[in-house]
């Protein structure tokens, strides 16, 4: 029962592994050397204009959670943490 696999399932397996070789070596050679892969790097304008995105988003957000009451928020009490589980264990220390 224990035997290996049939001739035809390595040679399927052999010319597959083969392909897969034949696509890395034409995908190597089409590149070039000195070519940097990726995306190009962002120009102090992109970089400027994503900061002041990220400022917006966090403004929006404060603006939000001030207008539901939950700005700012509430500092957690270090004796008595909320969830119990930390509690037990807090204790056990």
């Amino acid at each position: 029962m224990a035997e290996g696999p049939s001739a035809s399932e390595t040679a399927d397996e052999e010319a597959f592994v083969a392909e897969k070789k034949a696509k890395l070596a034409a995908k190597k050679a089409g590149k070039d050397d000195g070519e940097k892969q990726g995306r190009p790097p962002k120009t102090p304008e992109e970089k400027a204009a994503y900061k002041a995105h990220l400022r917006r988003k966090k403004l929006d957000r404060k603006r939000k959670l001030r207008k539901l009451g939950r700005w700012p928020p509430l500092k957690a009490n270090v004796d008595q943490p909320s969830n119990p589980r930390k509690r037990v264990q807090r204790k056990a220390k």
